[in-house]
């Protein structure tokens, strides 16, 4: 399965950036540990009410200066209304999605 693939290469990625080698068991367990609880839910028919994206909506709000995560829906919204080309990194998660 294609997400079992890509987990190995971005987890020894992201733990190669650690700098201090005694973190790196710690990180890789919490890691594995993560990964695993996403696996036995993701394709649950309530993964929705179990995904931290709702969190997630309002801190990229934020991040980019808007007052919500409403205010940034309705403004993805209107983009798309307007035909606005995406960003690369929206086309490339689609395209890697539609992979999977």
């Amino acid at each position: 399965m294609a997400l079992e693939s890509d987990w190995q290469r971005y987890q020894e990625a992201w733990i190669g950036t650690l700098e201090a080698d005694d973190d790196k068991p710690e990180w890789s367990r919490r890691l594995a540990e993560s990964f695993e609880a996403f696996a036995s839910v993701r394709e649950a028919a309530d993964f929705w009410r179990r995904c931290l994206g709702k969190q997630t909506l309002g801190a990229v709000a934020s991040a980019l200066g808007l007052r919500s995560g409403q205010i940034l829906e309705q403004s993805v919204v209107k983009a798309w209304e307007r035909d606005v080309a995406p960003p690369m990194d929206v086309l490339n998660l689609r395209e890697y999605l539609a992979s999977l």
